[in-house]
């Protein structure tokens, strides 16, 4: 009614016209009206309130400044009384019909998988086939004999490709099975490990990607299968398959072939001449560009190679036995064996970055398996553990009770690469086990531990032992201190002969009338005397 600038007189006047028109005592029965006269007297004190006036034209509220208060736009229809029964309908639909199918959706799908993301159907397969004879000739076909390479699609149009590559592909050994999702899958593992792949259309290569990237967790599992039963020729092979799919190696191939830009010819070529065939050790031994037999390459490409190099992983192992806080290993022990690898081609900080694997799908990194084993023919696996750690120092350790004779010791320490070939290291751990007689252990008891020697237990306290001990304990200073006060046979047997001699003196002085009382005194003193030491 009234601009803010208005006067006093007019805030007033106005105030007054609008009073009497929206006051509750003229509308007693009208809320609106009673919500208007609210409005008008809270803008009345607005307009002549000096604070209230300026928190109005500072916030836009009398009162001062309010919470901020955030709300949600719901469209209009949402609100219309018309859509009530569709937008019901919609949320029922929702609730009980949708969300539960993707729940049974998402709990059909997995209930199928372990927890390491393989299928429990090829868990199943695996424990029943692999044996302690599988080696890696043999596991292409068991990898194509997987769960997750069975599901693969079959198509009528890759018959005519399949015959050509499997003229084309060397096969190791024999198949064993002969369905023919399994033997299609085979001969595809087998033309990525001898670098066939421009012989496949893109359909195979799709289904050949996809076994790929489920052979890293197919083959982790055999891994642990095998060293679980202690098989570890058969864990080693299936490592060095691992290595194989990541560098598309054919069983019998050259390490050399995971250099970049190496081939058949360039290997050949190398192999000319006098002197032993070239190794990685060679490969490594010096700059690639002072390498003989590589002066000729382009250089971009010696580039390539020198950046791989560089690249490879250089390890060294350390280990030690102990016994945790003694000095002595003793027959009958567990010992502990602390492993420590470092990669010399790394800096402090540094870590390993990805595995340069050209040929496989995805991302790859180093793992390497740690393996305890007794030297010999056997090798019977005392310990193993798989290293994921990308630094420059990784530790682990491994326990083990030692058992047979007293004397020196020797077990050999293996780790396995499953990323490059090549690159495995054996060193041998020596230490001496001593006879228990001849080992000197102290036993040391902590304060520590004595004062929790004394701590009730919690049946004690439950069933108020703990305050009878303390009641038994009153008892027994009572008795001590009753027993010391209390004087013992020979101090009572010295003490009647001195009043016997006091009392033949005082006879003699009174006469023989105090003799008799003299022997009663002593004959009391005697049976006191018996009866205590009764």
């Amino acid at each position: 009614e009234v601009d803010s600038s208005a006067s006093a007189s007019d805030i007033k006047r106005a105030y007054r016209k609008l009073s009497l028109v929206y006051h509750p005592d003229k509308n007693a029965n009208d809320p609106a009206a009673a919500a208007k006269f609210i409005e008008i007297t809270k803008a009345y004190n607005a307009l002549t309130d000096p604070v209230a006036k300026a928190n109005y034209e500072k916030f836009g509220n009398p009162d001062g400044p309010e919470t901020t208060k955030v709300g949600i736009g719901l469209p209009k229809f949402l609100l219309e009384k018309e859509n009530n029964l569709l937008i019901l309908s919609c949320f029922f639909l929702v609730l009980l019909v949708l969300i539960p199918s993707v729940a049974i959706y998402y709990w059909q799908r997995t209930k199928n998988y372990a927890s390491n993301g393989v299928l429990i159907e090829t868990l199943q397969f695996m424990e029943h086939f692999l044996n302690e004879t599988i080696r890696l000739k043999n596991l292409p076909e068991y990898l194509a004999a997987s769960a997750e390479s069975r599901q693969l699609p079959t198509r009528l149009d890759d018959q005519a490709v399949m015959t050509k590559l499997k003229k084309e592909v060397q096969e190791p050994v024999k198949p064993k099975w002969q369905h023919p999702i399994i033997v299609r899958n085979s001969l595809l593992v087998n033309a990525h490990m001898q670098r066939l792949h421009e012989l496949l259309t893109p359909e195979l290569q799709e289904d050949l990607e996809l076994i790929l990237k489920s052979s890293m967790r197919i083959t982790q599992a055999m891994v642990e299968i095998c060293l679980a039963r202690g098989w570890v020729f058969s864990a080693q092979s299936v490592v060095e398959f691992r290595r194989c799919l990541v560098q598309a190696l054919d069983i019998k191939d050259s390490p050399l072939l995971q250099i970049p830009h190496f081939d058949e010819d360039l290997i050949r070529q190398l192999n000319r001449g006098k002197g032993s065939p070239p190794t990685l050790k060679w490969f490594l031994s010096k700059p690639v560009a002072e390498q003989k037999g590589l002066q000729s390459q382009d250089p971009q490409k010696l580039l390539d190679m020198q950046a791989f190099a560089d690249h490879l992983p250089q390890v060294e192992l350390e280990a030690e036995v102990v016994v945790e806080d003694e000095n002595e290993i003793v027959v009958g022990d567990i010992a502990t064996i602390k492993v420590k690898m470092i990669r010399t081609n790394l800096k402090e900080g540094e870590a390993a970055g990805r595995v340069h694997a050209p040929f496989f799908p995805e991302a790859k990194f180093e793992e390497w398996w740690i393996v305890l084993t007794e030297p010999g023919t056997t090798g019977r696996l005392l310990g193993a553990e798989r290293v994921r750690h990308t630094d420059r120092v990784c530790e682990c350790k491994m326990m083990m009770q030692v058992t047979g004779k007293p004397g020196r010791r020797k077990l050999e320490l293996q780790a396995w690469c499953d990323s490059y070939a090549g690159f495995d290291k054996k060193v041998d751990v020596n230490f001496t086990v001593v006879q228990a007689t001849s080992a000197n252990r102290e036993i040391i008891v902590h304060k520590e531990d004595e004062d929790l020697d004394l701590m009730p237990t919690l049946f004690q306290q439950l069933m108020g032992d703990f305050g009878q001990m303390d009641e038994e304990s009153e008892d027994e200073k009572e008795a001590a201190a009753a027993s010391e006060a209390k004087p013992s046979r020979k101090e009572r047997v010295a003490k009647a002969k001195e009043n016997k001699k006091s009392g033949k003196a005082a006879a003699k002085e009174s006469g023989d009338e105090s003799e008799p009382e003299t022997k009663q005194e002593e004959d009391a003193a005697s049976s006191s005397a018996s009866s205590d030491s009764e």
